[in-house]
């Protein structure tokens, strides 16, 4: 009993040691440099209180798997929340990136976010409760799905702050069943070996 129990908690460390290991997921740069007169690709609304984002192609966006060029980004408006001078609170939405070939290379989807709008190299949108979707996951599936898009090239137009952006993921890969298993035997032959010495 005692062999099972230890046996059991090894491999639970050990799975759960790899699951915990977050890495670069996907990013990419911001579309726009070099651009004269760029393109922006969210949009805070400072009346109504909304983010929303959108870029046609151009977006060259490198997951941990492959390299995908001509991305388009799409977000519906989310509510973005006045909490103290340039930071917003937002509410559940989701970030869309696809190309010609795929409607759905990467879909970000989070429970809330937070907006900080603190001037040119400080402004930056991240999500909480964030889970990832779309072709470039893998079939096992992913955990600790974390993203940030840092903004730039703040413009104001009317009611309206426009912001390019350069953007960043993490992630861990849930282990797949074979690889479980091949930790539990591991565990299994160490606790033998020490239980022998």
């Amino acid at each position: 009993m005692k062999l099972l129990t230890r046996t059991a908690i090894a491999a639970g460390f050990a799975s759960a040691a790899l699951v915990a290991q977050a890495a670069t997921f996907a990013t990419f740069a911001d579309p726009t440099i070099g651009q004269s007169n760029p393109l922006p690709l969210f949009t805070l609304d400072t009346v109504g209180n909304t983010l929303s984002g959108s870029y046609t192609g151009g977006i060259t966006l490198v997951t941990s798997a492959t390299t995908y060029n001509g991305v388009s980004l799409s977000m519906k408006s989310v509510a973005a929340t006045p909490v103290v001078p340039g930071f917003y609170n937002l509410s559940a939405g989701a970030v869309t990136l696809s190309n010609a070939s795929d409607s759905n290379i990467l879909t970000i989807s989070f429970a809330a976010g937070t907006l900080s709008d603190n001037g040119f190299g400080g402004s930056d949108f991240k999500g909480n409760g964030v889970t990832f979707s779309g072709s470039s996951v893998p079939s096992t599936g992913l955990t600790n799905e974390a993203f940030g898009f840092s903004f730039a090239n703040p413009a104001q137009a009317g009611n309206n702050v426009t912001y390019t952006a350069a953007f960043t993921s993490s992630a861990s890969p849930v282990p797949e069943p074979a690889s479980l298993a091949v930790l539990g035997i591991g565990a299994i032959a160490m606790i033998r070996r020490r239980k022998r010495a």
